[in-house]
């Protein structure tokens, strides 16, 4: 058996901020020298604390989207490609 992956109050706080900012926790993932999103849903499961965290993070990204939409309705180049 593997040992168990461990993370710093640093790092859950980094990845509590990116996703509350509106960024994907996959995103975050995909940089170099970070946990893998399977870690962090590791952790997630057996951190309470962090999965709670990590929930009202996700709401936050929610918030800030929704702001964002609202800011843009009449500009018509918003999302645009």
């Amino acid at each position: 058996m593997g040992r168990k992956p461990t993370y710093s109050a640093v790092e859950r706080q980094e990845i509590l901020d990116w996703i509350a900012e509106g960024k994907t926790l996959a995103d975050y993932c995909r940089q170099e020298g970070k946990p893998k999103y399977s870690v962090v849903m590791i952790w997630r499961k057996n951190d309470p604390e962090f999965a709670e965290a990590l929930d009202l993070a996700l709401v936050h990204s929610q918030s800030y989207w929704e702001s964002m939409l609202l800011a843009n309705l009449e500009n018509r180049g918003f999302n645009s490609r």
